[in-house]
């Protein structure tokens, strides 16, 4: 998000389309649906309305990395507790 930012900030609009797909793909790969459906249609708006079509869409893409960023923290939480109970219980 912070080098999407940046590319917006100095008007690269080939380095905001290459981020904003990035980010699709990212997180895409982590089961990021959310994320990922917000960054293709910002992906389609930018190729054809540029980079202020991209940054219209910064606060929705924002949101959605930060649900998805703390469901990661949330979902890292539970397997760190599943762990240690785990651990309790052969012990």
């Amino acid at each position: 998000m912070d080098e999407l930012r940046s590319c917006l900030g100095s008007g690269d609009a080939t380095g905001a389309l290459r981020q904003v797909h990035t980010i699709k793909g990212a997180s895409a790969n982590v089961g990021g649906e959310a994320l990922r459906a917000v960054a293709l249609e910002t992906e389609k708006a930018g190729k054809a309305g540029g980079p202020s079509a991209v940054s219209a869409r910064m606060s929705e893409l924002e949101s959605e990395f930060a649900r998805l960023q703390e469901a990661m923290r949330d979902f890292a939480d539970r397997r760190s507790r599943d762990h240690d109970l785990d651990q309790e219980i052969s012990a």
